[in-house]
């Protein structure tokens, strides 16, 4: 402060008193505090109003999604833009309306990279309605600061919930706790777990014959079964006191797969079903529940006789998974994002 106030002293003249030093300082210091306050007004009103443009995107979004599946791109964005419009927003705020897909890991892919419009998406593929709005505000005491306008943008991604949409897991089975050699025995909500793969066991033990790509359901393909763990899968047998098939097979390693979803940040809120005891050979297994894990990482020594082990976080015991795809008219409708 003693520097300020010797500048000041030296702009104003050796000779002047205390008393202009002071007035000087203070005319400084409420120039600072109005541009202060006039960029404090701008950026609140800047709030309200991107608070009115995501109250607009949220019921346009969830507005065209019941839509989504006539594949009708003028009836979807009509209903957009008539519920957005209901809520504040101008046609010119609209500044798209997409058709896509969510999957279980609510991330919103649209249908056609180039032209996302519902006409693109395949028969019985869209669920989602993903609609961005902007609104840009003319500044009033910003101007003095040299900011002439405020953009406010907002977006809203709305998923269809259909009457034959399917429980959305990780092919992957973790014996429950009280079957036999069962990973979860003693452990609570919050505490890690080890799982073991052991020699002898049927191929990469732990695999469930749901979901893969397309209609193909056969985990021991090591395609399937990565591209599964990587998106997890949507299928009707993952119900509770459903029967399925053991993935066998040495494709696609189970430690490298789950390395793959740390590595690519996918290692968080993994739904798996809980299963009765795995046994060699090809025989079923029975979903007894699900529960919610995150990926951990594998051990460096495993101990004699086992192939592979992997730490788990137990996050939620008896959940009931998200779920996905679906044909035909929603039954319900709610907001992603």
């Amino acid at each position: 402060m003693k520097y300020l106030i010797a500048s000041i002293r030296a702009a104003l003249g050796k000779g002047r008193s205390e008393r202009g030093v002071v007035f000087a300082m203070c005319a400084f210091l409420l120039a600072i505090l109005m541009a202060v306050g006039a960029l404090v007004f701008d950026l609140g009103y800047s709030w309200v109003q991107k608070r009115q443009m995501q109250i607009a995107a949220d019921a346009g979004a969830l507005a065209a999604v019941w839509r989504v599946q006539q594949m009708q791109d003028t009836l979807v964005f009509q209903e957009a833009n008539v519920l957005a419009a209901a809520n504040e927003a101008q046609l010119s705020e609209v500044s798209s309306v997409e058709c896509g897909t969510v999957n279980p890991n609510k991330i919103f892919t649209p249908c056609g990279a180039s032209n996302p419009l519902c006409a693109n998406c395949q028969n019985g593929e869209a669920n989602a309605i993903r609609m961005r709005t902007l609104r840009r505000t003319p500044s009033i005491f910003a101007k003095l600061l040299g900011i002439s306008e405020l953009n406010t943008p907002a977006e809203s991604v709305a998923m269809a919930v259909f009457p034959n949409s399917k429980t959305c897991v990780r092919p992957f089975g973790i014996e429950a706790s009280g079957q036999p050699g069962s990973p979860l025995d003693g452990v609570s909500e919050g505490e890690t777990f080890t799982m073991y793969g052991e020699k002898g066991a049927p191929g990469n033990w732990g695999k469930l014959d749901i979901g893969g790509i397309g209609k193909d359901d056969n985990m021991s393909s090591g395609r399937n079964f990565e591209e599964a763990m990587l998106q997890a899968v949507c299928d009707e047998a993952a119900q509770v006191g459903q029967s399925v098939s053991q993935g066998t097979g040495f494709g696609g390693p189970i430690d490298q797969i789950f390395d793959e979803l740390l590595a690519k940040g996918l290692n968080k809120n993994l739904y798996m079903p809980k299963v009765t005891n795995f046994k060699n050979g090809n025989s079923n297994v029975q979903i007894l529940g699900f529960i919610l894990t995150d990926y951990i990482g594998t051990l460096s020594s495993c101990g004699k006789g086992r192939t592979w082990c992997a730490v788990f976080k137990l996050v939620a015991d008896n959940v009931s998974p998200p779920l996905g795809g679906g044909t035909g008219v929603p039954n319900a409708a709610h907001l992603i994002r």
